[in-house]
């Protein structure tokens, strides 16, 4: 179909059948077709309204509430037992996840953690605010055990500090 024939009732018949069985499908849809319709307009293939931002603003589909799945938490008494049991394991993601409970941070920031951003002699670590929910920087103290952690792989040498888990969140 020519883009520039695309408007609201073409974009609400590729929506509609899933946006409320699908609801998280059917977003990410209509977010590339808003950005395939707003690069077309950039190039003069096509004028007008984005037929996307048109049908959002006028709220034409139906509000879905998101069943959010929780995790049960870990109770707190059993923690340390499992933290010791993952001291057992060599794997990078032990070592993560041995991070993560130390640091209480997000396991997105952990795994994303940059060399650059460690200061072992400071005993910190700088999380930049493009990394953070909040947005804002945010500063970790490193203790003793965090920075045992660390110590083994900064031979590593490579960009990230959990290496091994970085490329396979991402691939």
């Amino acid at each position: 179909m020519p883009v520039d024939s695309i408007d609201q009732p073409e974009v609400l018949m590729c929506l509609s059948p899933i946006w409320t069985e699908k609801h998280e499908t059917a977003k990410r849809l209509s977010q590339r077709i808003k950005t395939v319709l707003d690069v077309a307009k950039s190039k003069g293939f096509r004028s007008g309204e984005n037929p996307v931002t048109a049908i959002r603003e006028g709220k034409v589909l139906p509000t879905v509430k998101a069943n959010v799945q929780h995790h049960d938490a870990m109770p707190w008494q059993e923690v340390p037992a499992f933290y010791a049991e993952s001291q057992t394991r060599l794997a990078m993601a032990a070592k993560a996840l041995q991070f993560t409970i130390l640091t209480a941070c997000r396991t997105s920031e952990v795994l994303e953690m940059k060399w650059p951003e460690v200061d072992v002699d400071a005993h910190l670590w700088t999380i930049p605010a493009e990394r953070m929910k909040g947005g804002q920087v945010h500063l970790v103290p490193f203790t003793d055990e965090i920075l045992a952690i660390l110590e083994p792989l900064r031979a590593l040498a490579s960009d990230y500090v959990l290496e091994g888990q970085i490329r396979s969140c991402r691939n």
